[in-house]
């Protein structure tokens, strides 16, 4: 018996057929959207954490503090554009800053960069919920927790 090979398709059905077959490409872009939804919400919640340990607390006991959200426009592979806020904290006249740098990261769920007057600080996201302060270089790397008594350290060091 022979093999009977399907009859060739119109141009038109062709087309058709082509535009209902699932793409691989944009089930990708879906996870990269979802990704990014979860990584803004991680930056807030991290902003709600420091307004609550930090701001505050400085401003209940009478520091001068201003803290204000500013939008940025971040570029990522696979994601594209989008929009996050960086976090400007003045405490007196020390500025410090939260910058977002993204959550396309080899083992980590995203990277924020804490600008301090006498240095920068690598925050990494583990899990989507535990926020880890980068120490050392190469091989050494720790990750230590952030937390209250770690950030006062911080910005005890740096200030």
């Amino acid at each position: 018996m022979k093999n009977k090979k399907k009859p060739l398709l119109s141009f038109d059905e062709f087309v058709e057929k082509l535009k209902h077959e699932p793409r691989e490409n944009s089930i990708l872009q879906e996870d990269y959207q979802v990704r990014k939804n979860q990584w803004i919400k991680a930056v807030n919640d991290l902003y709600e954490y420091i307004d609550l340990v930090l701001v505050r607390k400085l401003i209940n006991a009478g520091v001068e503090v201003f803290a204000e959200k500013e939008n940025v426009l971040v570029y990522e592979d696979y994601i594209g554009s989008y929009m996050i806020e960086n976090y400007v904290i003045k405490i007196n006249h020390h500025v410090v800053k939260f910058n977002p740098i993204g959550t396309i990261i080899i083992d980590a769920c995203g990277k924020i960069n804490l600008l301090l007057p006498k240095d920068t600080i690598k925050l990494v996201l583990k899990n989507w919920t535990d926020w880890k302060i980068v120490t050392g270089f190469g091989d050494a790397i720790q990750l230590i927790d952030f937390n209250e008594n770690n950030l006062l350290a911080l910005l005890q060091e740096n200030l």
